[in-house]
């Protein structure tokens, strides 16, 4: 279709550029309610992101295919890569919690959310400006 269409390369690159600049328009208007409170994440919710998270789907595959050997007796060592996946998951959910606290509390600032909104859309503006110029 590309080869059919060369032109559409360029519609697919200004409608990337407007949308960059959109985004960036986004985070320079954004307005932050210091007195929101969030929401905690229930069971369910935390079932459906695991359960999209392809690393969480992928990291079993490859460490039972890595390291697993049938030859060298089945139910030992099973458990022992079970275990150490149970460990690994753990600690990196729990890396990931303590981290997502800590960003939480640290972005509830409203003058840092404005900082950040005018990092991230100036960063989105020079991507959108680079793009435009390639």
């Amino acid at each position: 279709m590309i080869t059919a269409y060369p032109g559409i390369t360029d519609i697919i690159k200004y409608l990337g550029i407007a949308f960059l600049l959109y985004l960036a328009f986004k985070f320079f208007s954004f307005s932050c309610n210091a007195n929101k409170t969030l929401r905690p994440l229930t069971f369910k919710d935390g079932v459906i992101v695991e359960a999209l998270n392809m690393k969480y789907l992928l990291i079993p595959t490859i460490m039972f295919s890595q390291f697993y050997s049938p030859d060298s007796g089945g139910y030992g060592q099973i458990l022992f890569l079970t275990f150490s996946l149970l460990c690994l998951t753990l600690t990196t959910s729990m890396i990931w919690i303590i981290g997502g606290n800590t960003l939480a509390s640290f972005v509830l600032n409203e003058r840092r959310q404005k900082a950040e909104g005018i990092l991230f859309g100036s960063l989105l503006c020079a991507t959108a400006l680079w793009l435009l110029y390639m």
